[in-house]
């Protein structure tokens, strides 16, 4: 509990409204041992159904966008012509406020079938055609994986030899992303990063921006986060910091497990993206 007051009262959103947010806790601590599924508002136009210890989501009930940076950057830079590639979608948090919010084409790769079903609802629940949703692994190169299924948002990818868990198919963005005229993406799949990079070195040439998640988890397939940082920028990416509410773009590390990366020949094109993007209110701030 101690931690999780830590979270909310220090997050840009929650902490603003300090009282709401510990009557939120409280609801929604009552509230999920009521009843195991809701469905909460998530951002101005968007809903998200939340389940009893599904952790990641559940930042969403507390703070109103659990990775705020992460979330109002996408938000501010993408546009509705774009391709948001959300790779490790999990419940789909970040399609639905791309593909909701902003309207974006969306392709969601969740590879565990039991959250794939929990994504293709949430898609569904927000008018989103399920049909973006791919059930599929995302590497660097075809052919299949096991994955564990039991540890929600943190389901990664697991030795060949292992009994445990699923085994599902493994595609590879440059097979399935063909064309598109602007590219967003977040990665997010628990150490396997840099395989994704790989498997995308096609895809990325038309990539404006992208998230990858660096919390050291690739040291158990081989990878330093200095090592994932090096391959961007050998691809011709920055690492960048993001402040929403004065939409601040400077080329340094941010703070956090999540990286914030844009192409360099595009920094002024992406700085324009943010600060001409719409407003957005989320319980009752606005960035």
């Amino acid at each position: 509990m101690r931690s999780l007051l830590r979270f909310v009262l220090g997050h840009p959103i929650a902490g603003r409204r300090k009282l709401a947010s510990l009557l939120r806790i409280l609801w929604w601590q009552t509230m999920s041992r009521i009843r195991k599924d809701s469905i909460i508002q998530f951002g101005q136009s968007s809903k998200l159904l939340v389940s009893r210890g599904m952790t990641g989501a559940t930042g969403n009930v507390y703070a109103g966008l659990h990775e705020f940076r992460e979330m109002a950057f996408f938000l501010h830079a993408c546009r509705s012509t774009d391709l948001f590639l959300d790779v490790g979608a999990n419940i789909g948090s970040y399609s639905i406020l791309m593909g909701r919010e902003v309207g974006c084409k969306l392709m969601s790769f969740e590879p565990v079938p039991s959250t794939f079903k929990r994504l293709e609802v949430n898609l569904q629940l927000n008018g989103l055609s399920a049909k973006s949703a791919v059930n599929m692994g995302v590497g660097g190169q075809l052919g299949e994986l096991r994955f564990s299924s039991d540890l929600d948002t943190v389901n990664h990818v697991l030795p060949a030899q292992s009994t445990k868990g699923v085994v599902v198919p493994v595609t590879t963005l440059d097979e399935v992303v063909k064309s598109a005229p602007q590219i967003l993406i977040k990665i997010d799949v628990e150490g396997y990063e840099m395989e994704v990079i790989r498997g995308a070195r096609q895809t990325l040439k038309d990539c404006l921006g992208i998230m990858v998640e660096l919390n050291g988890a690739g040291e158990a397939y081989g990878h330093s986060d200095e090592s994932i940082r090096c391959e961007l920028n050998g691809l011709g990416f920055v690492e960048v910091d993001y402040n929403p509410f004065n939409r601040e773009l400077e080329s340094r590390r941010g703070q956090g497990d999540n990286a914030l990366f844009v192409r360099e020949v595009d920094l002024e094109v992406m700085k324009a993206r943010l600060s001409s993007a719409s407003q957005f209110r989320v319980r009752g701030v606005e960035f």
